[in-house]
């Protein structure tokens, strides 16, 4: 929300960064967060340009802040399971970000369509990427391959979630649907229900049992 808990936390239970840093205020917009072994990603505006930041909850500060090289945000990111690394995606291409030395591995073209959301497997190389063509794909950044790719929905796929065991994978569209699908031959296990709305998020519970979703239906 760009009123609620993402600013509670940022402005309000966090000490705020030192004048000296040049860390202005986010601007209202579409932000999106994740929450891994106490980083948070958060994407917003910084006097206009789209910025990723990753903050750091446990020594509340700010480890990396990234400028959109596209002119837009981030489209979708994931964290490694050990949250040592982020994957950024950003139009076609996908960024590995190292959170440690901040150096980052581009992979240019990644996909030949857009990426609107992306999941890291446990293994932490292969890489799950959902699209505006409603195809889903099994991408290895390590040697730079495509492994596979299925159409996974009629429409764009907004976002998606892994399940804690690494085993099945849930995708949100544009058309309200929530499908589950085997993570290792991205075969689609079920639809598991239609939202009146675009499909913006979905969580897992920790026990794997549980799926949260959520739309923008208004």
């Amino acid at each position: 929300s760009t009123e609620g808990p993402a600013e509670v936390l940022l402005y309000r239970g966090l000490d705020p960064p030192e004048p000296v840093s040049g860390f202005p205020k986010i601007q209202s917009g579409h932000r999106f967060i994740q929450l891994k072994n106490q980083l948070l990603m958060v994407h917003g505006a910084i006097q206009g340009v789209p910025h990723d930041l990753v903050w750091d909850l446990t020594h509340r500060r700010v480890v990396h802040l990234v400028k959109s090289p596209m002119g837009f945000g981030n489209v979708s990111d994931a964290f490694a399971s050990d949250g040592s690394f982020v994957i950024l995606s950003a139009g076609f291409r996908l960024e590995k970000l190292d959170l440690a030395t901040g150096v980052s591995e581009v992979w240019q073209d990644a996909t030949p369509g857009m990426v609107d959301s992306l999941a890291i497997l446990p293994d932490d190389r292969t890489v799950l990427t959902g699209g505006g063509l409603g195809v889903l794909r099994k991408l290895d950044f390590g040697t730079r391959r495509m492994v596979k790719e299925v159409n996974g929905s009629p429409m764009e796929i907004k976002c998606m979630c892994l399940s804690p065991s690494g085993t099945r994978l849930a995708t949100g569209d544009r058309g309200g649907h929530v499908r589950l699908w085997d993570v290792q031959t991205l075969r689609e296990v079920a639809l598991l229900g239609t939202h009146p709305g675009p499909v913006t998020g979905l969580y897992f519970t920790p026990d794997g049992r549980t799926l949260l979703s959520v739309d923008t239906h208004e």
